[in-house]
């Protein structure tokens, strides 16, 4: 599921099989520096079945912000943070 959520001072997608959209992005955008101390609030904006155009080996979880795309495989490890290539 893809959830777009306003987090305040942004909007970020979030790529989950979870329902619970705001205890992922809590849980997620704080391992994200250019979303963890910009969040004011929360809110969903839209959700919808959208898959990303491509899946990085092992990804389970995807957010995307400003750009940049952090991606988690299913042992919630960060495979691809906002400073790879």
């Amino acid at each position: 599921m893809r959830y777009l959520i306003n987090y305040g001072n942004g909007n970020a997608y979030l790529y989950t099989p979870s329902e619970d959209w705001e205890d992922r992005f809590y849980t997620l955008a704080h391992q994200c520096f250019g979303i963890r101390k910009n969040i004011a609030y929360v809110v969903l904006e839209e959700k919808d079945n959208v898959k990303p155009r491509y899946l990085l080996v092992g990804e389970y979880e995807r957010l995307e912000h400003s750009g940049d795309m952090i991606v988690w495989n299913e042992q919630g490890e960060k495979i691809k943070s906002e400073w790879d290539d």
